[in-house]
């Protein structure tokens, strides 16, 4: 009984993450749709109620079938405690567009929540990001998502 407590406890305190993602991008950018969204994830706890999220998601801009990859890092605050941690978090990065590779700053935030496993690495995640594109946030996305996650 004591092994598992302590597998528990060392569980609770993972440092690190990585989760693989997918759901949909609702997108206004110079026409309006939604697209397909993989990712993945790296986590890093770095004290027990934040994280650093470095991320890469993927979509196709249907308009003109550009393929999009946005990577990303967010520092997001969790609630520290429990199984669930429900979390905010602000960041920025980068929104790369199709064969030209035009680049446009983004910023961004998210409301989530992470399910922790007791006694295996394995977790889940949702997410809802909504994201700026470019000067004056002339373009925007809405990201719903869930994945899992193996911690370590």
């Amino acid at each position: 009984m004591v092994a598992q407590d302590s597998s528990y406890l060392e569980r609770e305190d993972s440092r690190f993450g990585v989760s693989l993602i997918g759901g949909t991008a609702h997108y206004d950018l110079s026409g309006t749709g939604k697209s397909a969204l993989v990712g993945v994830h790296l986590e890093r706890t770095c004290m027990s109620w934040i994280v650093v999220d470095a991320s890469l998601r993927l979509m196709r801009q249907e308009a003109n079938r550009a393929r999009v990859k946005v990577p990303e890092l967010q520092v997001q605050a969790q609630w520290p405690r429990g199984r669930f941690r429900p979390y905010l978090g602000v960041g920025g990065g980068w929104f790369v567009r199709g064969g030209e590779q035009q680049t446009q700053g983004t910023g961004s935030g998210s409301i989530g929540l992470r399910f922790v496993g007791r006694m295996i690495p394995l977790g889940a995640r949702a997410e809802l990001r909504v994201r700026g594109i470019g000067r004056s946030f002339s373009g925007s996305t809405v990201e719903p998502t869930f994945g899992a996650t193996i911690q370590f």
